[in-house]
């Protein structure tokens, strides 16, 4: 992006963990392949890499790394949890603060989803987290040598995908806690490898220093509609993205189906918010998404 484009913006530098990634998957191999061998390889960092395993006495030696079989046998049993294995030893991926935060796993070798308070942030069911932001960002018409504004990075799959077709992409993220996790989630360390720029911030806040027309596409999945992410299905927001987008160019919005069981038609009132702001919308009901285009 160039200095016309970004006014005063504060980037971080995204850093993967060094750490290996198991689930129980992979720790079921572990356990499975020690009966026939004290030294073989495994799949492990969610299907993303192969490692070197030895097994002496009751440990494991999984990489660098070394973790005992009994805690090896809990995460086994847990289908859900992601784990790490550092040089301070396992760890589950959650956070717990203000809210509870998590890395799901959701089948075997692929990306985890997030959860929040319980709360998933990605589809999961009928598809995987990686599959659905593919879908989006194809939706959203990327392509190469485009300029892309990811608003929500969350685990920054949508981002990823988008710098994989070639796209340069700015992506922001207002919670410091979704990238801590995302640090440590192997899936979302291609943002670094393709590198994406990443604000820490809030995207209302932070779209105020993007100049005009800068943008071919901005891709905006948010969390879920609720009384404290309203602002981010707001008139005021929608106007800086019409701003921001150049001529001819695409707004990707994700609106999912909530309060769909009490008659209420969010989609369609995002759509005429869009509209009130200059966008000729379009409603894609199966995918519970609406296409803005500035013309």
């Amino acid at each position: 992006m160039n200095a016309i484009c970004i006014k005063d913006l504060s980037f971080i530098d995204f850093k993967p963990k060094p750490v290996i990634v198991i689930d129980c998957c992979s720790a079921r191999e572990v356990l499975n392949r020690r009966m026939e061998s004290s030294s073989f390889a495994v799949l492990a960092n969610l299907g993303l890499r192969m490692v070197d395993v030895k097994i002496i006495d009751d440990e494991a030696i999984i990489g660098d790394f070394s973790v005992n079989l009994r805690e090896l046998e809990e995460v086994a049993d847990d289908e859900e949890g992601v784990y790490s294995l550092s040089s301070e030893g396992l760890s589950k991926l959650v956070i717990a603060r203000e809210h509870f935060y998590k890395l799901r796993r959701v089948a075997d070798n692929t990306a985890p989803t997030l959860e929040i308070d319980g709360i998933h942030m990605h589809k999961i069911e009928g598809t995987t987290p990686w599959e659905d932001a593919r879908r989006k960002v194809s939706l959203a018409k990327v392509r190469a040598n485009h300029r892309v504004l990811d608003s929500c990075m969350g685990l920054g799959y949508t981002a990823i995908h988008s710098a994989l077709l070639g796209a340069k992409v700015l992506t922001v993220e207002l919670d410091p806690n979704v990238i801590e996790l995302a640090s440590y989630n192997p899936w979302s360390w291609k943002i670094k490898e393709l590198q994406i720029q990443v604000v820490m911030g809030d995207v209302c806040e932070a779209i105020k220093k993007l100049g005009d027309e800068c943008f071919d596409r901005i891709v905006h999945d948010p969390p879920r509609f609720s009384a404290r992410t309203g602002r981010l299905y707001g008139r005021e927001l929608y106007s800086e993205f019409h701003r921001v987008l150049k001529e001819n160019g695409l707004l990707f919005h994700y609106v999912g189906s909530p309060g769909r069981m009490r008659g209420l038609d969010l989609i369609r009132s995002v759509a005429k918010r869009l509209e009130e702001v200059g966008f000729t919308a379009r409603i894609l009901r199966r995918d519970e998404v609406v296409l803005a285009l500035k013309n």
